[in-house]
């Protein structure tokens, strides 16, 4: 099965949308780190396509983790949305404005692959509905607490596989991260202070 064209099972986790539609998707969504343009369940939508629970060891697993991998810019766009400074108040601000669906209509019936995407939140409405898993400060699962949550794993997973002494070495150039800056993509501290 080739991951570049629209998935055609009947599963919500592939509704009609594939692989690299749903990095495109989140690529788009977090091209401004501060302010996102596509809502938290939308991307956690994303999410379920791209890391499908299915047994470990099935070649489709493989195909899609090899894509994200050879993905660099999806890779640092991730590292970029955790590392960017963001000030209580705009961490509140993105929180609440996430805590559901807030995308317009029009916008959605506009745009080719956000239609199929928010047909997967339908679906999975129950994970940011009082019955869903019940965690956090509120007791529900925040959407903006389960993004950063997923990303951050995913981020974990990709440093363990390549480990920055390998990156320096330039081994690995087929996964990512494959440079120090894509780990740190604005680059260490100015000044050390001892």
């Amino acid at each position: 099965m080739s991951l570049t064209l629209r998935d055609s099972y009947n599963d919500p986790s592939t509704m009609g949308v594939a692989v690299h539609e749903a990095i495109s998707f989140i690529l788009e969504a977090l091209k401004d780190p501060l302010n996102p343009s596509w809502c938290a369940p939308s991307i956690m939508a994303c999410m379920l396509v791209i890391q499908p629970d299915l047994p470990d060891g099935d070649d489709d697993i493989d195909e899609r983790k090899a894509l994200v991998n050879r993905n660099h810019l999806f890779g640092t766009t991730i590292a970029a949305f955790l590392t960017i400074e963001r000030s209580i108040s705009s961490i509140e601000k993105l929180a609440s404005r996430w805590s559901k669906c807030s995308c317009s209509h029009a916008d959605i019936a506009n745009h080719g692959t956000a239609m199929p995407i928010h047909r997967i939140v339908i679906v999975m409405g129950l994970t940011f509905s009082g019955d869903g898993p019940r965690y956090g400060r509120g007791g529900m699962l925040e959407p903006f607490e389960a993004v950063v949550r997923n990303f951050g794993q995913w981020l974990e997973g990709a440093i363990a596989k390549v480990k920055p002494f390998s990156i320096a070495k330039g081994r690995h150039p087929d996964l990512w991260p494959t440079t120090p800056k894509d780990i740190i993509p604005y680059g260490g501290p100015s000044r050390i202070l001892l």
